[in-house]
């Protein structure tokens, strides 16, 4: 994995807050570590002690099977559905 750095020699899109490692920029403009691999929240928030999680999606249905489908809070901090019958994951 690669990242670009500037005339010192510092990574561009800065440090990780996990493990001090370079941060590149994916190509939809998300920041991972090159070294661990933790994703970087690039949203400001205040920690109130509790979770921060974005509004739930509306409720919708399925495009090949027409059933509702269920809305996951994935790993990465957003949402998505799910399609039981399917088995089939689409972006909120």
């Amino acid at each position: 994995m690669t990242y670009t750095s500037d005339a010192q020699g510092l990574p561009e899109a800065g440090t990780c807050k996990a493990c001090q490692g370079p941060v590149k920029k994916t190509q939809k403009g998300s920041m991972v570590c090159a070294v661990c691999g933790s994703w970087q929240d690039e949203k400001k928030t205040v920690s109130t002690g509790a979770e921060v999680r974005p509004a739930k999606p509306k409720a919708a249905q399925c495009p090949r099977c027409s059933q509702p489908l269920k809305e996951v809070f994935t790993k990465r901090q957003k949402w998505a559905y799910r399609c039981e019958p399917c088995k089939a994951w689409y972006d909120a």
